[in-house]
């Protein structure tokens, strides 16, 4: 997942950090709502006297819903948390309310990036199927040019075959839980 590897690259340069990282909502307003882990890009990575949000450099990274929802799956099942079929588990999901997403007390990521009337609160959105270029943006506005993203718990390319795991079906179940993904980030479903 990006998100290790930009926690990972970030830590020595963080003021604090938390390894319960929180939705730019609850980072900006300081109402803690989540019930476990969350990784973000949205923090302080110099030690400075900004004190508040508006004071700082802000950013969250996105990636195609189709790719989260099974990159999701690949690693709860490289970690054991998963054992069915991806055509099982995607069923499962849609029957529990995605309950492996709940965890993460989201069910998208947009809603990672926005405040509670859905409006974008982060200063840059990066990509996931751009991250070397909008990395490269983001090491530089918050004054780390050249510093290099490390690369935490990747997922070997022929693992993200899209083809191998979606049919229709698993494609309407994960456009139904990432609608707003789709809509307000402009991915093609």
């Amino acid at each position: 997942m990006a998100s290790q590897s930009l926690s990972h690259t970030l830590k020595p340069y963080c003021e604090t950090f938390d390894d319960r990282h929180h939705t730019a909502y609850e980072v900006k307003t300081g109402k803690m709502l989540s019930r476990a882990s969350k990784r973000l890009g949205v923090r302080s990575v110099t030690k400075s006297k900004k004190k508040n949000w508006d004071d700082y450099f802000t950013f969250g990274f996105v990636r195609h819903p189709y790719t989260h929802f099974l990159s999701v799956y690949l690693y709860l099942k490289k970690h054991k948390v998963v054992t069915l079929d991806f055509a099982s588990y995607t069923a499962q999901q849609k029957e529990t309310g995605y309950s492996s997403l709940a965890d993460w007390n989201f069910k998208g990521l947009y809603d990672r990036i926005s405040d509670a009337d859905g409006n974008i609160i982060v200063d840059f959105v990066g990509r996931f199927e751009n991250l070397a270029e909008d990395w490269s943006y983001v090491a530089a506005k918050i004054g780390l040019p050249g510093l290099q993203l490390h690369h935490i718990n990747q997922t070997v390319g022929s693992e993200m075959r899209l083809s191998d795991y979606y049919t229709p079906v698993e494609r309407k179940i994960v456009q139904d839980l990432y609608r707003q993904d789709f809509e307000m980030l402009g991915y093609e479903s």
